[in-house]
Order: C-alpha cells, then structure tokens, then sequence
C-alpha cells in the first residue's frame, strides 16, 4: 500500500512540474510589467526595502526572455 501511495505521489509531482513549465513558457512577453504590478502590490504591504530583492530577481528574469 506504501508504494502505490509513492508511485502516485511520484506521478502526481511530474504532473504538477510539467503543468508548472508549461505556464512559465506560455508566459506573455510583458512578463516585466508583471513584475511591476507584484512590486506595487507588495509595497502596498510591505516595506519598499522588503519587496526590493523580490523585485530586482523578477527584473532578471524577465529580461532574459
């Protein structure tokens, strides 16, 4: 019983990281302004210093694209 209940949780995970990279590549190219919008949210929250390095890694990774 232990083993189907991993086979599945193993097969559910491949599932879960597949559909993830099929969002990430499907991902507009105004991935940036999305980055912006997190960041205003975040502030809104947040102190500007704490949202700063989520925001500059965002920036990155959008750029590459």
């Amino acid at each position: 019983m232990k083993s189907v209940i991993k086979i599945l949780c193993a097969v559910l995970m491949l599932f879960g990281i597949s559909s993830i990279g099929n969002s990430l590549r499907a991902e507009p190219a105004n991935g940036c302004k999305v980055c912006q919008e997190q960041h205003r949210a975040c502030v809104q929250a947040h102190s500007r210093a704490a949202c700063s390095n989520e925001y500059e890694i965002c920036m990155k990774h959008c750029r590459r694209k």
